[in-house]
């Protein structure tokens, strides 16, 4: 069946007008609706998001999932109480109930403490009992833009880029160990292998994956993602079962999902290859998806413009 796009009317639901706490680069959507132990919530949905340079992660708060969202413009986590010196981005939020604990991946630039051998920037987990104050663990989990599931006793970490690893670890607090990358069926991929040594740079892989996002159904991986280099840079999904093994798992072929339409998602702008790395004005791109679920009903976040805000839409097929 083909995938139907729904749009907020609300879209952009984020944007650099939205609030002058959050400046003019705006990306990295994560998504939860406030549990019911959460006392006194501002709003029953908190959408946590970035800046690429940022110093603090950014949240906004609605009590419609579509919006219209409001900023919480003092942020939720200053880079002060991380171990982070440069910037830190990328929210990845996880409901733990039981606990009665919000837990955040993000990842950041310039960390001062021990991490794995050959990363660069790199993800930490903080944790919170309102989703407003986090504490953080100083320990490196994994690469940057890491996103996190559970499938049976273990954890795994997939955060895309030009390397494509899959990452696991049975305490999701505790540093994760690197697995096998992850092939997607007629993907065009550069093997780093097969590249001079001064390209062979995650940043230099033609089509590297940038950031992913990731819906579990029973036994099926959805990863949605966007590629550096594409014409326009778009939203795609690949599929994985998780039922054999990890050494084993393969993307599904890619199934398109969207494309820049609106004049928000920088569609008035040319149509050229994407580059990696921030970009400060708008661009003909989408990017950074991140699906919610919620009463068997699925939505997409995702940033627009290239880095210039954030949309919604519902996903129906």
């Amino acid at each position: 069946m083909p995938i139907v796009i729904t749009r907020s009317p609300h879209n952009p639901i984020v944007h650099p007008g939205s609030d002058a706490s959050i400046l003019g680069n705006i990306n990295g959507p994560s998504l939860i609706r406030v549990p019911s132990w959460i006392p006194n919530p501002l709003g029953r949905y908190y959408l946590y998001f970035a800046h690429h340079q940022g110093k603090f992660i950014r949240m906004a708060y609605a009590d419609n999932v579509l919006g219209p969202y409001t900023i919480y413009a003092p942020g939720v986590l200053p880079i002060g109480e991380t171990l982070f010196e440069r910037h830190i981005a990328s929210p990845d939020v996880h409901l733990d109930n039981d606990n009665r604990v919000l837990g955040m991946f993000y990842h950041g630039a310039g960390f001062t403490g021990p991490k794995h051998e050959n990363l660069g920037q790199n993800t930490c987990y903080a944790g919170s009992s309102d989703g407003l104050t986090f504490g953080c663990d100083r320990i490196c989990l994994g690469p940057a833009y890491m996103r996190v599931w559970k499938w049976g006793e273990l954890w795994y970490g997939f955060g895309g880029g030009g390397l494509r690893d899959l990452w696991r670890t049975d305490d999701f607090r505790q540093p994760f160990e690197r697995g096998p990358s992850l092939e997607i069926a007629d993907e065009p991929y550069t093997d780093r292998d097969l590249m001079p040594e001064d390209r062979q740079s995650p940043d230099a892989l033609h089509h590297r994956m940038r950031h992913v996002g990731l819906d579990l159904r029973h036994h099926e991986l959805d990863i949605y993602y966007s590629s550096v280099g594409d014409q326009p840079e778009r939203i795609r999904r690949t599929s994985i079962d998780l039922r054999s093994d990890p050494t084993d798992w393969r993307g599904s072929p890619v199934l398109e999902v969207l494309c820049p339409e609106q004049d928000y998602e920088g569609v008035s702008q040319p149509n050229e290859p994407s580059t990696g790395g921030a970009d400060h004005e708008a661009v003909h791109q989408v990017r950074d998806p991140y699906v919610y679920n919620e009463e068997g009903r699925k939505y997409l976040l995702y940033s627009v413009a290239g880095e210039k805000g954030l949309g919604i839409a519902e996903i129906t097929e």
